[in-house]
């Protein structure tokens, strides 16, 4: 892996203010045919509750009322639950259909919320609508409320999301007669899955997720990390971790691709805010970039702040689109 840095623009399908399809094909349309942005991203919820007790990895610890604030502690930022939430994988192949330059990511797909068989075949679908531009984010996901909805067991959602990654790439690959055997899914020898997507087996799968454990998945069957809301010093000591982690697991330093997700918004010259680092003037945020890029990181995930209007990206898009294309002049990257 090279030096590089990459940037991917987050799509707000939740935990927004005016998200219709208009404003959603908008967006992409834009991304894709006015910008230099590397990919797309939206994320990942199947339901929301009035109720969450669940806490969020990132931001904090409900409380049992329900009300609004609760979802702010979480990280859903005052969203109701009866806003929309646009499935994505149901998105992603609308977008493929919109978007011909840009790579569409799902960043992150809570993988045990559905069967490894039938996510297999939607995302090689959306892989080849996308002529093998698909990258899949992965990781458990933390609302537990979601679980129960769908039916899925919370405890040993680790494990389970291993076999169905696994699962997913053996769809993927040439059929053989072997069957794929784990101990939470099973697939019978003979059978098929057509089409293939067209990246195969090499289908991206970049791991989501802060913590010891995502490291440690991330280095066994990652070909990326994807974190989220890390400082610059943070940052790296997660690449320092993660290169650790691949050395014992007997796979090379350059095998992953390092990204990070980070609240990204340009406004008048800012304080300095540890948690929010990407907040503040076109060149605080510029400088700020390049301190990831010393930290090692390949790309990095540029997403809206919760509840923001999807009326006012276009403008924003175009200020971080100005802020990446001078990042790579100065880096002597071109797009």
């Amino acid at each position: 892996m090279d030096g590089d840095v990459r940037f991917g623009l987050f799509i707000p399908n939740f935990m927004a203010q005016g998200i219709d399809v208009p404003e959603l094909t908008r967006l992409a349309e834009l991304a894709d045919r006015a910008t230099r942005f590397d990919d797309i991203w939206v994320g990942d919820h199947i339901v929301l509750a009035d109720r969450i007790r669940s806490r969020h990895p990132n931001f904090g610890r409900a409380v049992p009322s329900g009300a609004l604030e609760d979802f702010t502690q979480v990280g859903l930022g005052g969203m109701p639950a009866s806003d929309p939430v646009f499935e994505p994988l149901t998105l992603l192949s609308y977008l493929a259909g919109l978007t011909s330059r840009v790579r569409l990511g799902i960043g992150i797909m809570v993988t045990p919320l559905r069967h490894p068989v039938l996510a297999a075949k939607m995302l090689a679908a959306i892989d080849v609508l996308s002529n093998g531009r698909l990258i899949v984010g992965t990781g458990t996901g933390w609302l537990r409320e979601e679980y129960d909805a769908v039916g899925a067991t919370w405890a040993g959602r680790g494990p389970r999301t291993d076999d169905y990654i696994k699962c997913m790439r053996y769809l993927w690959g040439p059929s053989t007669d072997e069957g794929f055997h784990s101990p939470s899914v099973r697939v019978s020898p003979g059978v098929q899955m057509y089409p293939k997507p067209p990246q195969g087996r090499e289908l991206p799968v970049w791991i989501g997720g802060n913590s010891e454990l995502a490291l440690q998945r991330a280095a066994r069957l990652g070909s990326g990390w994807h974190g989220a809301q890390l400082s610059p010093d943070a940052a790296k000591k997660a690449v320092t971790r993660l290169r650790e982690l691949l050395e014992e697991n007997g796979r090379p330093s350059d095998a992953l691709t390092l990204s990070l997700r980070l609240t990204s918004w340009v406004q008048a010259r800012a304080r300095r805010d540890s948690t929010n680092p990407l907040v503040g003037s076109e060149q605080q945020i510029l400088e700020v970039l390049f301190e990831y890029q010393q930290a090692g990181l390949h790309h990095i995930q540029l997403a809206p702040p919760p509840m923001v209007d999807l009326k006012d990206l276009s403008g924003q898009t175009e200020r971080l689109d100005r802020i990446t294309a001078e990042f790579r002049a100065s880096d002597g990257i071109t797009s």
